[in-house]
């Protein structure tokens, strides 16, 4: 995971960005993907928990690379 933006207090919080994920069938190549998501989440006692996850849309590993930075 690669955070872009993060809007947020003390108990709620909005963030975006890029995740990566590798899957490989038997016998075959590796397969990278990127994708851009959102995250709501919330502050409990034991810790922040996800709320609410929307992956929005593939995106390449330039972008990637920028989200870095």
């Amino acid at each position: 995971f690669r955070f872009t933006r993060r809007l947020g207090d003390a108990t709620t919080a909005l963030e975006s960005g890029i995740f990566c994920y590798t899957s490989q069938a038997p016998g075959a190549e590796p397969k990278v993907e990127y994708v851009n998501f959102e995250s709501l989440l919330v502050k409990r006692p034991d810790g922040w928990k996800t709320l609410m996850e929307n992956q929005q849309s593939a995106t390449t590993e330039a972008e990637w690379q920028r989200a870095k930075k």
